[in-house]
């Protein structure tokens, strides 16, 4: 079984409580609803292109920034590397060649 990490809220109107299953949030409400990056975490990890617009997140036609949900589960549950960061050798890292070897 998928788990997945879509959003169940609920609306509430007039004693009713329906429930709704969302795709994006605005930011700063995937934020408060997940609680695993801050709003300038996640500023970072766009700005790194660590999260790619129209995969992770979305801009608004106002310019803001609405949190795909699915999009950042995929993200998560890749097996990639950072998009942004090189993988980097031994001899980039700064370690000796003979210390790699007992990594």
């Amino acid at each position: 079984m998928q788990r997945t990490m879509n959003a169940q809220l609920a609306i509430t109107a007039k004693d009713a409580c329906l429930p709704v299953t969302v795709t994006l949030l605005p930011l700063e409400t995937y934020c408060a609803v997940f609680a695993r990056y801050s709003v300038d975490a996640i500023r970072k990890k766009i700005a790194r292109r660590d999260w790619i617009e129209g995969k992770e997140y979305h801009r608004a036609p106002d310019r803001s920034i609405w949190i795909d949900i699915a999009g950042v589960e995929r993200w998560a549950t890749s097996s990639e590397t950072s998009r942004s960061m090189p993988v980097k050798s031994a001899s980039s890292s700064g370690l000796r060649a003979d210390c790699t070897e007992k990594l």
